[in-house]
């Protein structure tokens, strides 16, 4: 009886983005699991990265629906995703993680800051900025060109369907962050 209810409730979108959380979820295990570590480390790692994919799904789904980046979210996932990668770069210093994601969100925030400000907020928004630290943060730097080309080609053939759907090019709107979290999620799962 609910599994019907919810289903009356639950739109396409709804259960698009649903259905995204559960493949994130499960890859996520996959991928941890094919690492052959112990279980501890994977379940560390997955209890760590879970709610990150949450929250990320949760940023997608808020701007494709409303066109606009959570303010919230996005700034509490950037002070929080910041400081910790801040404090590996503190103690963790022969790895050099956190020094790879820091510079990889200064060198995203940077170029989506200087786009933002080049086309007056018609090509990007400032919540683009957010998500692009964040996304940075995540992938780190030595990541960020295969983040670009799922990014950058995930949205192109979306805004080409959408294109052909509407028949119309001129004033399509299309939301990025979708597209910059599906870079994130098949990236940090690349590099597991």
């Amino acid at each position: 009886m609910k599994l019907q209810i919810s289903k009356k409730n639950f739109k396409k979108t709804e259960i698009i983005f649903s259905v995204s959380f559960l493949v994130t979820t499960v890859s996520t295990l996959i991928c941890l699991f094919l690492k052959k570590e112990d279980l501890k480390n994977i379940l560390l790692t997955f209890f760590v990265l879970l709610p990150i994919f949450a929250s990320l799904i949760y940023l997608a789904y808020y701007d494709f629906k409303k066109m606009e980046v959570h303010p919230t979210l996005s700034l509490l996932l950037i002070i929080v995703l910041g400081i910790a990668n801040i404090l590996l770069f503190i103690f963790k210093k022969d790895n050099g993680l956190g020094y790879d994601n820091l510079l990889g969100a200064i060198t995203l925030g940077v170029v989506f800051q200087l786009i933002v400000l080049l086309t007056k907020e018609k090509g990007l928004g400032q919540g683009d900025v957010r998500i692009a630290i964040i996304s940075g943060v995540l992938v780190g730097f030595s990541n960020l060109i295969p983040w670009l080309y799922i990014t950058v080609f995930s949205s192109l053939i979306y805004g080409i369907g959408l294109t052909i759907k509407k028949k119309k090019f001129k004033g399509l709107k299309i939301p990025f962050v979708p597209f910059m979290v599906l870079g994130i999620i098949v990236t940090v799962l690349m590099g597991l």
